[in-house]
């Protein structure tokens, strides 16, 4: 007896504690209607704990039949929570009026248990030491009710068993969650839910097949005997606090994740409308000018500048908006598609250094190359872009000016470009978050605009292109921006 009564403590002790940290969780980080009613049904499941310990420790046998009567009264409340929860936490549907039918039963079931209909004393008033059964009443077999309930996990097992050998799904469920029995959730996904499913109807289990053994030993053999029933609810409490406490924590995470990824697009899109702003401000002068000018005064020299000016100036605003166009790309799931064709490298990276110099006065552009061969098999485009979006990086971050060098040398069976600059560095903090979407790393106080994506989007590129990219730096002496590339691209 004397084990049965710890089992029962600690289940008590346990199970409440579980409860309170499931609610815990509901309030103050993921408010999920599950959520709740897991824990409050650890705390009831706690309670019915403590009953089966007070009936074993009474000594007055009406005593003893009250805490048995409501540990019985709050089995039929913990079977309709739980098959309540089961339904919840897997995204099905159940109406209000189906859940208000069914915790109407079980409140109804568990006021019928103070009755004699249910259970009542044995003829005996006092207990002698001997064993003495209790009587049961014809409602005692409304027990199977909440033993169904209880098996819940078993039905939506089956109908997930049926589902997939007719090999018809069911649609996500009106509660917004993804329904277990669903063909459009992931297999990983789905193989989650239904290991973490296992587990509760593990638990569930064994409060059925313990509550089985004890009632039935109570009821036909002897008042007090080993009460393991809590061994079953401490089992259920612990086994489901690991899958809803990991989905409350993932779901908070997924959430802050998403309002920082919010606010970064909202500065991000500032950013873009300001920096968008410079390229259709140049454009517009020139523009004007040319177009206020009479065409006897323009002079040819004056007329190469402008349109020079002009066609630099949009050329940053299409690079601007390619990028926006492909990180909308790439966040929607489709793939990149690579155009691989045999190129000159070592002249188009002449050519775009020439360009790229006329954005800026105060920097040296510089190509030094190291490799074997000049024209390769590769995505010129991509390549295109990725180098012109460091050299601009490189710029903007190198406000003292200075020397830019684009290092190109032999890798094996792969090239490797790398951007030098003598710019402002970055500290070890900063490079560890450098590759996520829309992080910057700019003091106010320099005043350099851009939109955060850049990087993320060339380490994308270069990835799908077979190619790996990386960074080292200093803070204060300037940063090495490189990336790799197969001279072969196959598609």
């Amino acid at each position: 007896m004397q084990l049965a009564n710890l089992i029962s403590i600690v289940s008590t002790v346990c199970s409440i504690q579980v409860g309170a940290f499931i609610l815990a969780l509901h309030y103050a980080v993921a408010r999920r209607t599950a959520n709740l009613i897991f824990g409050l049904l650890c705390i009831v499941l706690g309670a019915t704990a403590f009953c089966s310990f007070m009936s074993s420790v009474e000594s007055e046998l009406y005593d003893v039949l009250v805490w048995v009567r409501l540990e019985h009264a709050l089995h039929f409340l913990t079977a309709g929570m739980f098959a309540h929860f089961i339904a919840l936490y897997l995204g099905q549907s159940l109406s209000p009026s189906f859940t208000r039918l069914m915790y109407a039963v079980c409140i109804v079931f568990s006021v019928l248990t103070f009755t004699p209909a249910f259970l009542s004393l044995p003829e005996s008033g006092q207990l002698q030491g001997s064993p003495i059964s209790f009587r049961l009443g014809p409602l005692y077999a409304s027990m199977l009710w909440g033993f169904m309930l209880w098996l819940t996990p078993v039905w939506f097992l089956l109908r997930r068993w049926r589902t997939i050998v007719s090999g018809s799904g069911e649609v996500i469920g009106s509660t917004g969650e993804l329904n277990v029995l669903s063909e459009t959730l992931p297999i990983d996904a789905e193989a989650k839910l239904m290991g973490e499913l296992r587990l509760m109807l593990i638990g569930a289990i064994a409060v059925v097949a313990l509550c089985w053994l004890d009632f039935g030993a109570a009821a036909l053999g002897a008042i007090k005997p080993l009460r393991l029933h809590p061994l079953g609810i401490l089992l259920l409490s612990l086994l489901g606090a690991i899958p809803v406490g990991r989905r409350a924590i993932f779901s908070e995470l997924q959430s802050r994740e998403l309002a920082t990824l919010l606010r970064a697009r909202e500065a991000a899109a500032d950013d873009v409308a300001h920096e968008m702003k410079t390229p259709l401000t140049v454009i517009k002068g020139y523009a004007l000018t040319l177009l206020r000018m009479p065409s006897t005064e323009i002079d040819e020299g004056f007329l190469r500048e402008s349109l020079t000016a002009i066609a630099d100036e949009a050329e940053r605003l299409t690079r601007m908006i390619n990028n926006m166009l492909d990180i909308a790309r790439l966040e929607a799931g489709k793939p990149v598609t690579l155009r691989p064709q045999n190129i000159n490298l070592k002249i188009m990276l002449s050519q775009l250094l020439e360009r790229m110099q006329r954005l800026t006065d105060k920097h040296e552009l510089k190509l030094q190359w190291l490799a074997n061969d000049e024209e390769f098999e590769i995505d010129a485009d991509k390549v295109y872009q990725v180098v012109m979006n460091l050299l601009d990086n490189a710029i903007k971050y190198s406000p003292n000016g200075g020397e830019v060098i684009v290092k190109v040398e032999d890798a094996n069976k792969h090239l490797r470009i790398s951007v030098i600059d003598q710019g402002i560095g970055m500290s070890q903090e900063q490079l560890a978050r450098l590759f996520r979407r829309f992080e910057r790393f700019v003091e106010p106080k320099r005043r350099i605009t851009g939109t955060g994506i850049g990087l993320y989007l060339m380490r994308q590129l270069v990835e799908a292109m077979g190619g790996e990219m990386g960074v080292q730096s200093e803070l204060g002496k300037g940063s090495t921006f490189w990336f790799t590339v197969p001279k072969e691209i196959r598609t």
